[in-house]
């Protein structure tokens, strides 16, 4: 343990963030946001960053340095818990999923190249490093700007047609997945502390998704015990999540993998899954705001730099992206809708620190600022461009019916 913290501060600590996990996770809390028109602005847990923030060493010093390292098997925990879901509930059966999801792809992939080429050059200039470092972090920072969190845009439609969920939100659930696979891609190939060669790490990343979704499914299948089948279920995660992180690779990914795997062997247990796990997603995504706020350092005037780039070009490409997956759609998706993928979400966030944790040193901490603060940011800019969106037509999930016309 670093000097200058004893084990009291430890364990208050670790009790402190368990206690705003769970109250971040708080039915009433939901209800109570609702009641006073807060949904839009607290809907993705943007109040704990800042309060993580000020709890950390350079803040308070009640979260310092040995509870954030103390908790990263929690954050694996948090990211593969968070990916599990994603794979769950992802829809890819019928021509209009396909089309939301070569849409969100468009989107995505459209952000991931416009912020991730151009901040691959900057780092060059503001903390050189070797080619494959300054390529890793470039492709990570490109895949935190093409994720969005689909809970803002979600709290405007949800007001203004109740019970109409929108594709926009969709997309930008979709994207997510998008992004995180991609990342999962790019770190197998390019992260430095390889102990494998590219390829083989690639289909390491793809071999433990694709078994951890088969092993869950076979194990589920194999007792009809529910607690029985919740421990297996959980403990397929944990060892999904962990040998994923044991290996340089994005636990978030993996259990992606695996969650889609479920989904198209057995879409009952998908939703069992979906619906037993999901009570644990608002207080793990808590977790992971007040962990990266805690573990954000005073930025540099290289992280400056490079967060001023990274939101300019992050909302440039949500803006092209959205053109273009609206193309993709023929129409069915609003030309602007990337103003309402500007918000972003916890999953960045676990990406960042995911990453921070593996690479260390500088590149690490910058990814861990630009993260932090972009959330920050582009999460009060949201507020508003929402809004914008949400006063034009946004198509509805399903066509309206067309009536037969009377001779």
């Amino acid at each position: 343990m670093p000097s200058g913290f004893s084990d009291a501060q430890l364990l208050g600590g670790l009790a402190l963030i368990a206690l705003l996990a769970l109250v971040g996770g708080w039915a009433r809390l939901v209800r109570l946001k609702q009641a006073l028109g807060l949904e839009q602005l607290l809907a993705g847990g943007f109040l704990f960053l800042p309060l993580g923030m000020l709890l950390s060493e350079a803040g308070l010093g009640v979260v310092n340095r040995a509870v954030v390292r103390e908790l990263d098997p929690l954050v694996t925990l948090g990211l593969g818990m968070l990916g599990l879901l994603m794979g769950l509930r992802l829809e890819i059966i019928g021509p209009r999923q396909r089309t939301i999801l070569a849409s969100a792809a468009m989107e995505s992939l459209s952000t991931i190249v416009l912020v991730g080429a151009p901040l691959f050059v900057l780092l060059d200039i503001v903390s050189p490093a070797d080619l494959q470092r300054r390529a890793t972090a470039a492709a990570v920072l490109g895949c935190v700007a093409a994720i969005s969190g689909g809970h803002s845009l979600g709290a405007v439609v949800r007001r203004a047609s109740p019970g109409q969920p929108d594709l926009v939100t969709r997309v930008a659930d979709q994207g997510t997945v998008a992004a995180v696979l991609v990342a999962g891609v790019l770190v197998a190939l390019l992260s430095p502390t390889a102990t494998l060669v590219p390829l083989e790490r690639l289909l390491a990343l793809a071999t433990i998704g694709i078994v951890g979704g088969l092993c869950t499914w076979l194990l589920s299948r194999g007792t009809s015990d529910a607690a029985l089948r919740g421990a297996f279920q959980l403990g397929m995660l944990l060892v999904t999540a962990g040998t994923a992180a044991y290996l340089s690779l994005p636990p978030v990914a993996a259990t992606l993998l695996a969650g889609m795997t479920i989904a198209q062997v057995s879409g009952s247990l998908a939703r069992e899954l979906s619906d037993s796990l999901g009570f644990l997603e608002p207080p793990l995504t808590v977790l992971l705001l007040v962990i990266a706020g805690a573990a954000l350092r005073m930025p540099t005037w290289r992280a400056g730099v490079v967060l001023g780039f990274f939101l300019v070009l992050r909302t440039a490409g949500k803006i092209l992206g959205g053109r273009a997956a609206s193309a993709v759609s023929k129409g069915e998706l609003p030309r602007l809708m990337g103003l309402g993928l500007l918000p972003s979400g916890a999953v960045a966030l676990g990406l960042a620190l995911d990453y921070a944790h593996s690479a260390r040193g500088r590149l690490g901490a910058v990814a861990v600022a630009v993260a932090v603060l972009g959330l920050l940011l582009s999460e009060t800019a949201g507020v508003w461009t929402t809004r914008l969106l949400a006063r034009a037509k946004l198509p509805e999930s399903t066509p309206p019916p067309t009536r037969e016309k009377t001779p």
